[in-house]
């Protein structure tokens, strides 16, 4: 076998040279558990001669991934190898690289199609020595396997189809693009970003340095979707609300016609959204938000916020009037008691299209969770309470994931940057230190960048740009239930529900500091007058609580009294899977969802055990294959496995061990330092039971928005079975001459979907993938893994398909042509085995027995009931049937 070099060159292949490769990378991992020429072995396997040494490397990677479930140092071996194959294949350079972006050309028509704008390569390339000698590559090397396969799949830049740059090069191209001629402030946010203390938005680190980075009427309603359109295009996240649009049945002045309602509007929206946000990589996404006073809400539920007057009503149980934006004005611009007092006027002078019970609306409500995870519920009243916005307007609607609220209107499209930050980085772990020192200076650091962002974005309608005079910033958190794991603090702990206050107080001061300065240097937002933080008032003032005494805020609060803020928003808690996935920690502010976590390799999954408990269990020597097995049985929960110690069960329950109140209750406390949102996902095992009581608690604790996930996250309970190898048992008593061939013969003997076969051949893998309908469970060790449908069994759905989608008269002729062959199915009459001995002497029934009849008499006689036989068939006649059924059909759709 040869393998074919970079150059070109063709060499033979040598086992040594692979492991030795594999083994240059295993530096400061565990080697007890890590087998270089294992991984060489499987290489080698599966190798086929010619194939280059990308394709070599690719598969290094893969095997090691595949091997994770022994240790999760496989984990990191993949990624090493993966990473060390794309430094290979890529230039070193920065300034190099960006300057073979800018220059790109078509491969067609040959004409220049820049991907880097010009501002942004004339800047990298003034300061190229700078930026280039600032670049640590070996950071590359701290991205998981999984994080790093996301990134250049989606977020590094490739030319005709192939990547260009390296992780390192993209966080440094975010930094350029968002300080442009200030290097000193570019080079500290790429240390911090390279360091991985936060992380910008997927959408930021693929459009960095890039070329490009309503009233009810139908002119309103067109143009909106416009805007909408062009946001989506260039991957934003638009929020909007419909409550002015008018309800089914209502005239329309100016055409004399009638209203359809929501529905077909928004299904018009729906489609151009999902025309223009085609590209799979960070696409922009519409979230529609319609108060529950409308009178088309029962339709608009159909499709898939909450307001105090309404939650007290399903409360109280009484009835809800349902009503048109059009004939009862104003409801939609209300909120508070100015609201209850304009719909009740309402109420009362019969206004309202429809009454129905609260209750039953909360009802409807609540099975559409459980069946779809939507609709999500924001609370209107405590949104514009609590918001720094109020003094611009009222706030009708969220963005996508409920995190970010702020004001907007038909002239202003609200915008807001967002950023997240890990902040299990901030650790450390041997001393048991929390550094919030450390947090504060990075909070502000991300302060200013996202700041400047306003000045450097692109924007697509003058309407989001106007929305920039507010210069809302969002700065959330990845991680936490990762801290307090690393400070040995159980979830529900006092210890924890401390920390988590004084984490987000710390994120609230450091982000007011740096907007306060930058106020100072800059001037303050244009709508600053008249907010609440221009009075003295901040967030944890509007909610009546007392900050701790870990920062000194009556010195901050008279900074901000002579200078002002340059943002009106600050901190907005997020649920993002890829930033959590990036920053290798656990999801926004939720407990561990599981101990074992699924990756993919080798067209395969993989169970694999989170990393802190694997390295506690091997600090107490408790880890072998053994106990993975038994992790994964229990669902990837370790309170019912003996021989774990109590301490370990309390510091990694998972979400389904912890109750969602103490999840709740922890969001209660660091809310008066949150003045966007925040966005929870809720886990319940018995939804139905609990949906409305958690929702009336979130309530009346006021501002934040729960996003459902009932549907991906119901919980069930995983059971592996185990039984012996029927094949191997036969092979042994010499009926197959191997497992092979005895397991084709059983599945091709009897109907294929009753076998699941389990196997760790890889020849009896292949011959199965053949026969349709026959699902494969690959066997690693002990732990099985279902294979995904062979493209035999594919091809055969998709027949199958067809065939349903046939015709009442194609399925007559079909009959007739059988019956005309002499394939007509007959029932056949199978001889009954004769029971041995007499009536069960234990059972009181006695059964009768028929009278004797001429017509059963002869057969009697007989002796013996004639067995019908089956009609046989040649092959050459079925194909004539074939042939001549496919000519009437094609005549058919001809005519």
């Amino acid at each position: 076998m040869h393998v074919v070099k970079r150059d070109g060159r063709k060499e033979p292949v040598h086992f040594d040279k692979i492991t030795a490769r594999i083994e240059t990378l295993c530096y400061g991992l565990d080697m007890n558990y890590v087998d270089p020429s294992a991984i060489a072995l499987r290489v080698i396997t599966d190798f086929y001669s010619g194939a280059t040494t990308v394709e070599l490397d690719n598969l290094a990677a893969e095997t090691a991934a595949s091997m994770i479930n022994q240790h999760a140092d496989y984990a990191t071996l993949a990624a090493r190898i993966a990473i060390s194959n794309l430094h290979k294949e890529t230039k070193k350079i920065f300034s190099e690289v960006i300057a073979h972006l800018y220059n790109a050309k078509s491969s067609v028509t040959k004409e220049r199609l820049p991907i880097i704008s010009e501002k942004c390569y004339k800047i990298i390339q003034t300061h190229a020595d700078r930026l280039n000698s600032a670049i640590i590559y070996d950071r590359d090397f701290n991205y998981s396997y999984t994080a790093f396969k996301n990134l250049e799949s989606n977020h590094l830049l490739k030319l005709k189809g192939k990547v260009v740059e390296r992780p390192q090069h993209m966080l440094m191209r975010v930094a350029v693009a968002i300080h442009g001629e200030d290097i000193d402030k570019a080079i500290k946010t790429y240390n911090f970003l390279s360091k991985q203390y936060f992380m910008h938005t997927a959408q930021t680190l693929h459009a960095a340095c890039t070329v490009k980075q309503q009233m009810a009427s139908i002119d309103g309603i067109m143009d909106t979707l416009e805007r909408f359109a062009l946001l989506c295009c260039y991957k934003g996240e638009v929020g909007f609300n419909v409550h002015c649009i008018r309800a089914k049945g209502t005239p329309i002045r100016g055409t004399g016609g009638v209203s359809n309602g929501l529905v077909p509007m928004l299904k018009v929206y729906n489609t151009s959204m999902a025309t223009v946000s085609k590209t799979g990589k960070s696409d922009g996404r519409i979230t529609v938000y319609l108060e529950p006073w409308h009178a088309d809400i029962f339709e608009w539920l159909e499709l898939k916020k909450g307001i105090d007057l309404f939650m007290k009503r399903v409360y109280d149980d009484d009835m809800w009037s349902l009503m048109c934006p059009h004939e009862c004005p104003g409801l939609f611009e209300a909120c508070g008691d100015e609201f209850e007092a304009l719909y009740t006027k309402y109420e009362t002078e019969g206004r309202s299209r429809k009454q129905v019970k609260a209750r039953d609306l909360w009802l409807f409500i609540t099975q559409l969770q459980v069946e779809t995870g939507t609709p999500y519920i924001v609370y209107k009243d405590h949104c514009n309470r609590k918001s720094n916005h109020r003094n611009l307007g009222t706030i009708k609607c969220s963005g996508f994931s409920t995190d970010v609220v702020q004001y907007s209107s038909s002239d202003e499209v609200a915008v807001c940057n967002t950023a997240s930050i890990a902040v299990n980085m901030f650790v450390n772990s041997s001393k048991k230190i929390f550094d919030f020192e450390k947090l504060k200076e990075v909070t502000k650091v991300i302060t200013y960048n996202l700041d400047k962002m306003f000045d450097v974005n692109f924007y697509p309608v003058p309407e989001a740009e106007s929305s920039s005079r507010h210069r809302s910033i969002g700065i959330g958190v990845q991680g936490l239930a990762d801290a307090f794991i690393l400070m040995r603090y159980p979830f529900e702990s006092k210890d924890a529900k401390e920390l988590n206050i004084q984490i987000f107080e710390t994120l609230y001061y450091g982000a007011l500091e740096a907007s306060c300065e930058l106020a100072a240097e800059k001037g303050t937002y244009e709508s600053y007058e008249g907010s609440p933080i221009s009075k003295g008032i901040l967030q944890y003032d509007m909610w009546n609580v007392k900050p701790t005494d870990l920062w000194d805020w009556d010195a901050l609060k008279a900074k901000i009294a002579r200078h002002g803020v340059r943002n009106s928003l600050l901190i907005a808690q997020m649920s993002d899977a890829f930033m959590a996935q990036m920053l290798e920690s656990n999801k926004s502010v939720e407990p561990c969802v599981s101990n074992i976590c699924t990756m993919h390799a080798l067209s395969r999954q993989f169970s694999v055990v989170q990393p802190r408990l694997l390295r506690d269990l091997i600090e107490r020597n408790l880890w072998d294959e053994d106990m993975h097995n038994k992790i994964v049985t229990n669902g990837g929960s370790i309170q019912n496995i003996e021989g774990i110690p109590d301490d370990l069960k309390l510091l990694y329950k998972t979400v389904w061990e912890i109750p969602q109140r103490a999840v709740f209750e922890m969001a209660a406390a660091r809310g008066p330092f949150i003045d966007h949102s925040q966005c929870l996902n809720v886990y319940m095992s018995n939804p139905l039971e609990k949906l409305t009581s958690m929702h009336f608690y979130a309530w009346k604790i006021n501002k934040f928005n729960i996003q459902e996930q009932l549907t991906k996250y119901f919980k069930c309970e995983v059971k592996l079975l185990t039984t012996p190898c029927i094949i191997s048992e036969t092979e042994k008593l010499g009926i197959f001459s191997s497992a092979v061939s005895g397991a084709m013969q059983i599945v091709k003997q009897y109907a294929v979907h009753r076998y699941i076969v389990a196997t760790q051949d890889r020849e009896l893998q292949e011959e199965l993938r053949i026969i349709p309908g026959v699902p494969v469970l690959y066997l690693h060790g002990k732990v099985p893994t279902l294979e995904s449908p062979s493209e035999a069994s594919r091809r055969h759905a998709e027949t199958l398909q067809k065939q349903l989608g046939m015709t009442t008269w194609e399925k007559e002729t079909v009959k007739e042509l059988r019956k005309h062959a002499g394939m007509t199915e007959e029932n056949v009459q199978l001889k009954k085995r004769k029971k041995k001995g007499g009536p069960n002497p234990l059972s009181c029934l006695k059964k009768k027995k028929p009278q004797a009849t001429a017509s059963n008499q002869t057969a009697t006689k007989s002796g013996k009931v004639r067995k019908k036989k089956k009609i046989k068939i040649a092959s050459h006649v079925k194909e004539a049937l074939i042939t001549e059924l496919k000519n009437k059909r094609e005549a058919s759709s001809n005519a």
